[in-house]
């Protein structure tokens, strides 16, 4: 048995999460933190005794791990459950129904 609605949705998934890897990537560069979110570096200023701590600076870093994160915890629980509603022979339209929306809103509420 195969499932194609899952492969499919899967493929462009595995699209989407390449794109969101390369914005984490990006950002880390941007801000010069390796690993973390940039709040190691926050806390090494701060008990350096330094005045000028710009948390901010770490915000898109941050909101960009977390977007990654969640694409990360969600989308693997989706295509297996849908795959396994396409293998028992449910009506395709339920695949579309539960795959589609996750797509569009991964797509459309995650832009950067």
């Amino acid at each position: 048995m195969i499932a194609p609605l899952t492969g499919f949705y899967a493929a462009i998934f595995g699209v989407l999460y390449i794109f969101l890897a390369s914005q984490v990537i990006k950002k880390r560069l941007q801000s010069k933190v390796s690993i973390g979110d940039g709040t190691l570096q926050l806390f090494k200023k701060l008990a350096e005794g330094s005045k000028e701590v710009d948390a901010k600076k770490y915000e898109p870093l941050s909101q960009a791990i977390r977007v990654h994160a969640n694409f990360n915890e969600y989308v693997p629980i989706v295509l297996v459950l849908s795959g396994l509603l396409e293998l028992n022979g449910a009506n395709p339209t339920i695949v579309h129904a539960i795959c589609s929306p996750m797509f569009w809103h991964a797509l459309l509420m995650h832009p950067e």
